[in-house]
């Protein structure tokens, strides 16, 4: 799994919950329409206006794996690539 174990998944995943329960706190609930509802994930994200941090450094490393794929086969980087990813 990506990351790290299973167990430091679980718990970033609870802490990003708790996060999002905070932040709901925080901003309140919104009216539209003339009915209250809570804000969604989507509200929040733009509420914050920062980036991601996870989606951001999961974006660099797809570029860094772009980039590596494009080298030649003789390149140290490329050959310790292969020899990682075959297992």
């Amino acid at each position: 799994m990506e990351g790290g174990n299973i167990q430091g998944n679980f718990k970033r995943m609870r802490s990003d919950d708790g996060e999002k329960k905070i932040l709901r706190k925080i901003f309140g609930p919104i009216k539209e329409n003339y009915v209250w509802r809570i804000r969604t994930n989507h509200d929040l994200k733009d509420l914050q206006k920062e980036p991601d941090i996870v989606s951001e450094i999961r974006k660099e490393r797809l570029r860094w794996l772009g980039h590596v794929e494009r080298m030649p086969e003789e390149r140290t980087v490329k050959k310790v690539f292969n020899s990682i990813s075959k297992g």
